[in-house]
């Protein structure tokens, strides 16, 4: 390439991004939005609502508990989809088109390979917890589970 040559333009044509609010999360809605504007490519935002800790194990013969967990898993819903509606202003106010996606009762990696099938998406963008040598070794992380599945490419962000 040249120096007065075009830079090319990223093979891409529909970006997700993997959020669910947290800091690291946080890098990854950056760069998504980055890379988005850039390249002027439709953004798709995915959150994922797991199940309560506990749904459904601890509410036999427990008076009340059933409402406990109940009132846990809207409250986590609820504030997943704040996440999600946060970051889909943040992107429209950036002059992205932009689709929200709330996936309930699935893993976190399950939902993201899911809505990158569903939506056509061939670039995954997610950030990464940092977790201690051991608890990767027995917890593994979503992004590696995102990362070692997923038919389009991954970019982990830091």
């Amino acid at each position: 390439m040249t120096s007065n040559s075009p830079v090319p333009a990223l093979p891409y044509q529909r970006i997700l991004l993997a959020t669910g609010g947290a800091p690291h999360s946080q890098v990854a809605e950056t760069r998504a939005m980055q890379l988005a504007t850039a390249q002027r490519l439709p953004l798709e935002v995915v959150v994922s609502v797991p199940l309560a800790s506990g749904m459904g194990t601890l509410s036999t013969g427990v008076p009340g508990m059933e409402t406990l967990e109940l009132e846990a898993q809207q409250a986590l819903t609820e504030s997943r989809r704040e996440v999600l509606e946060r970051v889909m202003a943040q992107a429209r106010t950036l002059g992205l088109e932009v689709r929200g996606h709330l996936v309930e009762g699935k893993g976190a990696a399950e939902a993201i390979l899911q809505v990158a099938e569903e939506t056509g998406a061939d670039l995954i963008v997610m950030g990464r917890r940092r977790l201690s040598a051991l608890g990767a070794a027995f917890a593994g992380s979503t992004s590696d589970a995102v990362n070692r599945s997923s038919r389009v490419d991954v970019l982990i962000a830091r």
